[in-house]
């Protein structure tokens, strides 16, 4: 419920992901914040892709911003996620998914979507959901209210996923 998560601008979501099974019927959530008018939430797609759904707005679903992996996450193996949503431009939007410090999925797009500030703040941020619960762990979620270099994105990753060979 920290006001520090309710964002409602540039955005960068990063996390550790390992399936231990998959329910493809249900949309398995990894993470969730706000309500379905005002949120921001990642969950899998029932073909083992992950989709990140941005509504920083009252329009809610109708208004909210959202991108898929191209990659299906395996079974059994230890996962980098990254989620990125920057503004570019006056209603123009970057977002970018990010799978083990490489680009994934991106593109420009034009939205109208309008700032929700403060009223997220309710809403706490739930990691996977009882309704549609994730089968496996998560580790080391980061929610940042910006969007990160490419370089941030790759360099967490490599920091993370073998540390004895990044450091110097």
């Amino acid at each position: 419920n920290d006001p520090t998560l309710n964002i409602s601008g540039q955005i960068t979501i990063s996390m550790w992901v390992y399936l231990d099974g998959f329910d493809t019927i249900n949309s398995p959530t990894l993470l969730t914040k706000g309500t379905s008018n005002r949120n921001f939430w990642a969950f899998f797609e029932s073909d083992q892709t992950v989709t990140f759904r941005y509504a920083p707005s009252s329009g809610g679903f109708f208004s909210s911003l959202e991108t898929s992996s191209s990659t299906a996450l395996n079974i059994g193996q230890w996962h980098y996620l990254t989620f990125k949503l920057s503004s570019i431009g006056f209603n123009s939007y970057y977002r970018q998914v990010v799978l083990n410090g490489t680009s994934d999925n991106e593109g420009n797009f034009f939205s109208n979507i309008t700032s929700a500030s403060g009223q997220l703040n309710n809403n706490p941020l739930n990691i996977s959901e009882e309704s549609f619960p994730f089968e496996g762990q998560i580790d080391e979620v980061r929610i940042s209210n910006t969007a990160r270099s490419g370089n941030w994105i790759e360099t967490e990753y490599n920091n993370q996923s073998d540390p004895g060979s990044f450091l110097t």
